[in-house]
């Protein structure tokens, strides 16, 4: 019966461990390759009047903390947003260093610093 119980143990554990290496490996492969850019961005299409944009921009904050994602900027890209959305929006990002707003989706990649790349 132990050796059963051990045997569990150990597929539990390998699974865990192979689990926590590929998803190293996915935020490796996810990462900016420019020196001076933050790692990691996530963007956030916004549109229309959201009620709940608040708590979405700080959930998204939160969980990408509580993730390890240490370097990361959320970009909350303005897709036709009203005003009032727009105006929270403003609020949330001058409060919160780590989050950006764009004016439209094709600035993303000149927030990025990636992209054009130049030659």
């Amino acid at each position: 019966m132990s050796k059963f119980i051990s045997g569990i143990f150990l597929v539990a554990f390998a699974t865990a461990g192979i689990v926590g290496l590929l998803r190293e490996f996915w935020l490796w492969l996810l990462k900016a390759d420019c020196p001076g850019v933050p790692a990691y961005y996530i963007v956030i299409p916004v549109s229309g009047h959201m009620e709940n944009i608040e708590g979405m921009l700080g959930s998204v904050s939160e969980r990408a903390k509580a993730a390890g994602f240490s370097k990361t900027y959320i970009v909350c890209a303005d897709c036709g947003m009203d005003a009032e959305t727009k105006l929270l929006c403003g609020k949330i990002c001058a409060g919160k260093p780590e989050t950006l707003i764009c004016c439209r989706p094709e600035e993303l990649c000149s927030i990025a610093g990636a992209w054009p790349r130049k030659k």
